[in-house]
């Protein structure tokens, strides 16, 4: 999985030990990247951020079946949230 940060060194220090470097089966790329458009409306909840569900929603329907009956999931909440803010659906 590919996650954009704005600073991989502050990534490194907060995970400490339970990020290992790897040259085979790598699971996790830290790309880092000053571009706003890869945080694309993302959200946070405190000081955590996260992906936005229309994001969320993309990844996991290119996905097997589990991830689109996650992203089946996914999608009300999004269109429940739009309806809830006066969005004509």
């Amino acid at each position: 999985m590919r996650f954009y940060c704005s600073s991989i060194a502050t990534i490194e220090k907060s995970l400490g030990s339970d990020l290992r470097p790897g040259d085979r089966f790598a699971n996790v790329e830290l790309l880092e990247t000053g571009d706003a458009t890869v945080y694309f409306d993302a959200r946070s909840e405190g000081t955590v951020p996260f992906a936005s569900p229309i994001q969320t929603y993309l990844e996991l329907s290119a996905g097997d079946k589990r991830e689109q009956e996650t992203a089946d999931q996914v999608r009300k909440l999004i269109l429940t949230e739009l309806k809830s803010q006066g969005a004509t659906i």
